[in-house]
């Protein structure tokens, strides 16, 4: 759970810092999308195809951050194991049905995996979580 956690405020830290850029990437976005239906409604499809290429552009800049942001928040994750490795290489915890032993990392993988799904429902609960909210534009 230290690790999930970890990993959400380093996502919410960042997000904070790029806001006014997502957000206007967004605008933009959604500005060159209206733009490219009214030049096709005129019938202009050289502006179409100029507005559809910028937002195309401004799509994948929007993409890339935004994957950006869901990459930091699981940094934490592969720290974790390093440090486990040092401590619990040797032990493992045998499964008596199957006849199989868990090592550190399979252990730690589902106890990552619960840890996600436990606080993805409960996040709203932190004092942080409406800085995740994008900002509306009055576009």
């Amino acid at each position: 759970m230290i690790c999930v956690v970890a990993g959400h405020v380093t996502m919410a830290m960042v997000f904070c810092v790029n806001r006014k850029h997502l957000g206007e990437l967004d605008s933009s976005l959604i500005k060159l999308n209206h733009l490219s239906g009214q030049a096709l409604g005129m019938g202009d499809e050289k502006s179409c195809k100029a507005c559809n290429k910028e937002a195309n552009e401004s799509f994948g800049h929007l993409f890339f951050g935004k994957f950006g942001l869901s990459a930091a928040s699981f940094w934490p994750a592969f720290f974790a194991p390093a440090w486990m490795q040092e401590r619990f290489m040797d032990l493992g915890i045998s499964i008596l049905m199957f006849g199989l032993e868990l090592n550190y990392f399979v252990v730690f993988v589902i106890f990552y995996i619960g840890a996600k799904v436990v606080f993805g429902r409960d996040k709203r609960c932190l004092p942080f979580e409406g800085l995740l909210k994008p900002k509306e534009t009055g576009s």
